[in-house]
């Protein structure tokens, strides 16, 4: 025989309505999906319960935090792009030292 896999380590909790406000309070807050949301509060809650190491709770809200649309990254400018920059940067510190 194989190994046999549980879903033990699976929980489904049923949230009172002002509770599971509170967690879509949060979701929004911090843009997460409302699986992260919930798992990063878990995970919060039993870092102050003292039930895991700090190690874990850094590995757990580094990974439950991670935003359901991440920001875009700045895009790197091309060298004409970067010249046109700097040319409009030139020119605004030289309009504003005109005007002062």
């Amino acid at each position: 025989m194989g190994k046999e896999f549980t879903q033990e380590h699976i929980m489904k909790i049923c949230l009172p309505p002002e509770l599971y406000l509170a967690v879509i309070k949060f979701q929004g807050q911090k843009e997460l999906g409302k699986f992260y949301a919930g798992l990063l509060l878990l995970t919060k809650a039993l870092y102050q319960e003292q039930l895991i190491t700090k190690e874990v709770h850094e590995k757990y809200v580094y990974r439950y935090s991670r935003k359901l649309v991440p920001e875009e990254q700045p895009q790197k400018l091309t060298i004409e792009e970067q010249k046109q920059k700097q040319k409009i940067d030139e020119r605004a510190r030289a309009f504003a030292g005109a005007a002062s």
